[in-house]
């Protein structure tokens, strides 16, 4: 499975309620540091991340974008450590092309 993927299944588990946030920030940190992160980097955008996501949201994969472009404490971690920027543009990469595949009759995008 691509880095792309495990991140956006990381993201899948996520849930504002502490059992699942612990779960996905446990998941996110494993996932950065199997990618070449530094492990305390990784547990640190990992709880950024879970701390930044909106307790009800309708699709925390467009939240997860919009965090990592302009989210200035997810930005200030990434540019400490290179190989967790590599993940999120992976992610980035992933997300946009299974969002631009065909929905029934018409296309689907997630940026206008």
């Amino acid at each position: 499975m691509s880095i792309g993927q495990q991140i956006y299944f990381a993201i899948e588990l996520f849930a504002p309620e502490l059992a699942h946030r612990e779960r996905f920030c446990r998941r996110m940190t494993r996932v950065l540091t199997d990618f070449g992160s530094a492990p305390l980097v990784a547990r640190q955008i990992a709880t950024v991340l879970a701390d930044a996501l909106p307790s009800q949201c309708a699709d925390y994969h467009l939240e997860m974008a919009h965090l990592i472009t302009f989210h200035p404490p997810l930005s200030a971690l990434l540019d400490t450590d290179q190989q967790a920027a590599r993940a999120m543009h992976f992610y980035m990469t992933y997300f946009l092309d299974i969002t631009a595949l065909p929905s029934g009759q018409e296309m689907r995008y997630a940026v206008n």
